[in-house]
């Protein structure tokens, strides 16, 4: 199996996260993982109402979150799901299904950085690297 490069390390860890959504029964309509510094990804939820997006997206800084807005549109509610910026993807699944049931009172505002994406020495690379070899 060829290595996969640093800018898209992320991607098989997304599609992991995705997988899990839809084996759970949340269904998916796509997703996507953007290579650009700070790496981020984005999963994007059926839509439950016409017009509304839900997503569910990931930074190596921040971590997941949930998200709702108009379609088309910037977000207008956003919510931290997740500790750490590394959790595995059944944990993301329950935090998912929580906030679809309307339960946030496991979130957080989405604001704090939780590392730097410079940051080389603290073994997120190699935990993000055993997802491309699942």
């Amino acid at each position: 199996m060829a290595e996969i490069d640093y800018h898209n390390a992320h991607a098989p860890y997304t599609d992991a996260v995705a997988h899990a959504l839809e084996v759970a029964g949340i269904e998916v309509d796509g997703w996507f993982a953007d290579a650009n510094d700070p790496r981020d990804s984005c999963i994007t939820l059926a839509r439950s109402k016409p017009g509304r997006q839900r997503v569910v997206a990931w930074t190596e800084e921040k971590g997941w979150m949930y998200g709702t807005g108009p379609e088309n549109d910037s977000l207008n509610a956003i919510y931290g799901i997740c500790d750490g910026v590394l959790p595995e993807p059944a944990e993301v699944v329950e935090a998912v299904r929580r906030c679809l049931a309307g339960d946030f009172s496991s979130t957080d505002s989405y604001t704090a950085r939780l590392r730097d994406f410079e940051d080389d020495e603290d073994g997120f690379e190699e935990r993000l690297a055993a997802y491309a070899k699942a």
